[in-house]
Order: C-alpha cells, then structure tokens, then sequence
C-alpha cells in the first residue's frame, strides 16, 4: 500500500488490549517517544506549505490515510478503508490554528498531532497536542501544553521545486474566490521563452487547463512592469507580505532574486494595475470569458472544459504570437 504521494505505507501494530486513560504526561510522554510523520513542503501560489499524506497499514487489515496542511484552521483528517460514514479529524483545533507536527507510536497505534497559533494581534500564543486511537477511530486527548515541554518539530521531507519555482518561470499570477459574488478563480504562469500555462478553478468560461505563447514584445513589456514593482513601498501601500494570504490577488515574481509575492489584499492599488496589465497582455478573457459571458455559468460548477453557454475559445490577441 502507497501514499498518495507514493510513499511506502508505515505498518501499524495491532489492536491495544486495553485503554489506559491519558494523562497530560502519558501523552507529551507517548508523542516525545513517537515516530515522525514528516511533512512535505509543497508550494501553491503565494508560498511553500507543509503536507502531510500518509497511508498506514494496521495489521488488522484495515488502512487509514493520514493528510492535512498547516494552514490556519486546517486539521488533520483521516480517511479509513473501510471507510468511515463520517468525516474523521485526528486534530482541530480552532480557525487560528494550524497542525504543525503529526507522530506515530506504532506500539499502541496512536497518532500524536501537535498544533500551534502564533501570538497575532494581541493574542498569546497556544499550543495543543493530541492523542487519538486509530484502530478504535476515537479521540483519547487534547491537551494545552507549555512548547517548553515539547521537542522540536520533525525535520520536514526534501522540497521537490514544481515548474513555477524552477529556472525558466517568469511569473505567476493568481486570482482567488472572495465574497458572495462569483470571481473568476484562476492561475496564470508565464515562462521566460513565453509559454502560458492557464489553468481555471472557478467562475471562469474554461475550468481546466490550456496554453498560448506570447510574443517577445510582450514578454519585454511584462518585464518592464515586473521591475517597476522594485519601486513599492510596503509600508505605505501594504503589498507585501504578511498580507498575501489574504489577498484576492497575488502575483509571484519568479526571475527576481530572491522570488518575490506581492498580494493587494484589497488595498494595494499597485498590485491591482500590475495585475490588470498582466491580464490584458495575457488576454485571459479568452479563457475566463468576458463579464456577460460570466453571466451563463451555471450555478454548480463541475468537470472540465467550456461552462459558459455558446462558449468557446474567446478571441484575444493581446501580445499574443
């Protein structure tokens, strides 16, 4: 048995006899004394994200997967085969706090998830751990805990860079979902030699993946525009970081050294008229649709492919070969 990630399954001894009630030191204890279930940075669009997506193997048969991300109010959940009728969550801990370690006593088969809230906005800081018996799929322990009292984190499994983070990528832009009014939902990366990599997730005319190339104008133009962004200053326009994850849009500058992700959360005007002048010189709306074309999506958005109605490819030219 595999991970999703094609990881080797991590066996899983069997069934405890008995269950011995948890003490707050019987678990820091169990969780120092536990195997690391290391995560696996992976980068989405405004930055790199630690994973975790395991498959363990009980020697009672059964299996469980074992995911989840450390993003703010995310958890780890489980996904039993058998299956469960229910949604399973080894650990959740509230909307301002993320999984930030995941550890296996393969002995008793417990899992151990430590979660963790940084001190923002005159808030203290708040750190969690649990106990959780994957055979008998029941929560044992949640438990606020001094970090002092803990050890390090384990060590994260090595980055593999996807095409955006590697030599070539020029920029990424992506736009997110926000509100209750529909917004086109979608990434756009540009390669040095020209290449565009589109792909919709929401609210746009094409969901799915297509491509075009630009032409070397354009791509001296987007070049142009990317170095100007040298010029804003964070902490008058606020389109830098620690924002980004709360903006609508972001756009990743791939060529300057180190990368660079500028997000308008809304406020940034800077970002805002970069990222239409992108837009425009991409000719996104051949793929998002225009605004009244917008208007025919259907309300369940579903599958891959064309979603407005009479849609096709929307005719752009814009710095396009």
């Amino acid at each position: 048995m595999t991970s999703l990630l094609g990881c080797a399954a991590v066996p899983v001894a069997a069934v405890p006899v008995a269950a011995v009630p948890a003490t707050k030191d019987s678990v820091i204890d169990g969780y120092v004394h536990a195997v690391c279930l290391s995560a696996s940075p992976v980068e989405n669009a405004t930055r790199i994200i630690r994973t975790w997506d395991e498959t363990l193997r009980m020697r009672t048969g059964d299996t469980v997967q074992v995911r989840g991300a450390q993003t703010v109010g995310a958890g780890i959940e489980l996904d039993y085969n058998p299956p469960d009728p229910g949604r399973l969550l080894a650990a959740n801990s509230g909307d301002d706090i993320s999984p930030s370690d995941v550890r296996l006593d393969s002995v008793q088969d417990l899992l151990y998830v430590r979660t963790d809230a940084l001190a923002v906005l005159g808030k203290e800081s708040v750190t969690w751990l649990f106990e959780y018996d994957l055979p008998r799929r029941h929560r044992l322990a949640q438990l606020r805990v001094a970090p002092a009292m803990l050890p390090p984190q384990c060590p994260d499994k090595p980055f593999v860079a996807t095409r955006a983070t590697e030599g070539g990528s020029l920029f990424r832009l992506r736009t997110y979902m926000g509100g209750n009014d529909p917004n086109p939902t979608y990434i756009i990366d540009v390669d040095t030699d020209g290449t565009v990599h589109y792909r919709g997730l929401a609210d746009v005319c094409l969901r799915g993946e297509a491509s075009a190339r630009l032409s070397p104008e354009a791509i001296a133009t987007i070049r142009r525009l990317l170095r100007e962004t040298e010029a804003m200053d964070p902490s008058t326009d606020r389109c830098r970081r620690p924002f980004v994850d709360e903006s609508m849009t972001t756009v990743r500058i791939a060529e300057s050294v180190p990368p660079r992700t500028l997000g308008n959360r809304g406020l940034c005007r800077s970002v805002i008229q970069l990222a239409q002048a992108l837009q425009e010189i991409v000719g996104v709306d051949r793929w998002i649709g225009t605004e009244e074309q917008r208007k025919t999506l259907p309300g369940w958005q579903s599958g891959a492919g064309w979603l407005c109605k009479g849609a096709g490819p929307v005719p752009s030219s814009a710095g396009v070969k």
